[in-house]
């Protein structure tokens, strides 16, 4: 294998254009069998949390299985040995989230009092899933998801674009592809302060430990809310 200094453009657009066609794949393939299948429809919210952890899995495998054959090792990526400087965490996480929820309440105020989150309704129906298909969601969402989004945000783009580009282009570019993706425009502002925060940790820390820490902890504030729900 070649050991690259950093993952080659080339790398990079087939690890985001392999991701984007598993989502299309595996979400339209349940969406497309619901309007056929009467027994998913009726039960599609445990179709669609089964199927966001099949997603995760499947973009880390390929994640992974694309860079072992382009030769980029782990610790270009920030997958490195954790240290003290970790410790940082402690204070950087809370100002963090003092930072996102200012956003999101700047965003409800300029809405008029709206939800800021369109479908917001829609978790009164995921909190009526079983207690096994809620907690197989708690982990998909809040462990798995961010496992395969950091790896090619903060982990692939981000040291990719570092190489060629400068450590600011990099972060600033690899946060408007991760607001971009998540497709919602009304979150747009949030996702995009998010993604410069992971990708500012990505750097300070030198590690892609410290971004992943950070996702973890917002995905799971979410997802334990929704849990919280069925007890």
């Amino acid at each position: 294998m070649n050991n690259s200094a950093h993952p080659r453009l080339r790398t990079a657009v087939l690890a985001v254009a392999g991701c984007v066609a598993i989502t299309v794949v595996e979400f339209g393939a349940v969406a497309a069998l619901a309007l056929k299948i009467t027994a998913i429809r009726n039960n599609l919210a445990e179709a669609l949390t089964l199927t966001v952890v099949v997603h995760a899995i499947s973009c880390v495998s390929f994640l992974v299985g694309l860079l072992w054959r382009s030769g980029v090792t782990p610790h270009v990526l920030g997958i490195s040995r954790p240290t003290w400087r970790l410790a940082h965490l402690a204070w950087q996480i809370p100002s963090a989230l003092v930072v996102l929820i200012a956003i999101q309440a700047t965003m409800f105020a300029i809405l008029g009092g709206e939800d800021p989150i369109p479908g917001r309704g829609a978790s009164d129906d995921i909190t009526g899933l079983p207690p096994v298909f809620a907690v197989l969601g708690f982990i998909g969402i809040a462990v798995l998801t961010p496992l395969w989004e950091e790896l090619l945000f903060r982990g692939v783009l981000l040291s990719s674009m570092r190489g060629r580009w400068g450590t600011g282009i990099a972060i600033a570019a690899s946060s408007v592809l991760f607001a971009i993706v998540h497709g919602i425009p009304i979150l747009l502002p949030y996702v995009l302060a998010l993604g410069l925060v992971l990708g500012g940790l990505r750097v300070f820390h030198d590690n892609l430990w410290a971004p992943l820490a950070m996702h973890v902890t917002i995905n799971s504030i979410a997802s334990a809310a929704i849990l919280g729900a069925l007890v």
